[in-house]
């Protein structure tokens, strides 16, 4: 949210939490999740802890269609940070991608 609140506002996506007014990618657990970082290009990067698999990654890349941002789930391209899919969030399982 607060990703596509930037970019509404300074037509470009933030290039960390910081500047995203987020505080540190290690401070937005849950769970699974063992953090939360914006990256490049608006990327949102999803670490995950061993409830998952320890060091999983998952990317949530913006899309612009039509004026909208959509967001797509994306595997590392990393084989050992992948999710199996039946683990991946219900949202992303038809949607995930080989390359983030």
């Amino acid at each position: 949210m607060a990703s596509t609140e930037f970019y509404e506002k300074e037509k470009r996506f933030p290039k960390d939490n910081q500047e995203a007014g987020l505080v540190e990618s290690n401070q937005i657990t849950g769970q699974a999740v063992s953090s939360v970082a914006i990256k490049s290009n608006g990327r949102i990067l999803i670490a995950y802890n061993h409830k998952v698999f320890d060091g999983a990654e998952l990317y949530l890349v913006p899309i612009m269609q039509d004026k909208k941002i959509t967001w797509e789930c994306r595997e590392s391209d990393d084989p050992i940070k992948r999710i199996d899919l039946e683990i991946l969030p219900h949202s992303c399982r038809s949607a995930t991608m080989d390359k983030n």
